[in-house]
């Protein structure tokens, strides 16, 4: 393997994992893009 390959295989297995994407503050529930989605979520609760 290349030097290239492996780099992106250590950083995809470092990156793109569920845990990685938990510890970063990367969702953003109260963005007002969303409130069309929570008004139609809410009929359901």
């Amino acid at each position: 393997m290349t030097a290239v390959v492996k780099k992106e295989k250590k950083q995809a297995g470092t990156k793109c994992n569920p845990e990685a994407s938990l510890q970063k503050d990367i969702w953003d529930f109260a963005h007002p893009v969303l409130n069309d989605l929570k008004s139609y979520l809410a009929m359901f609760d």
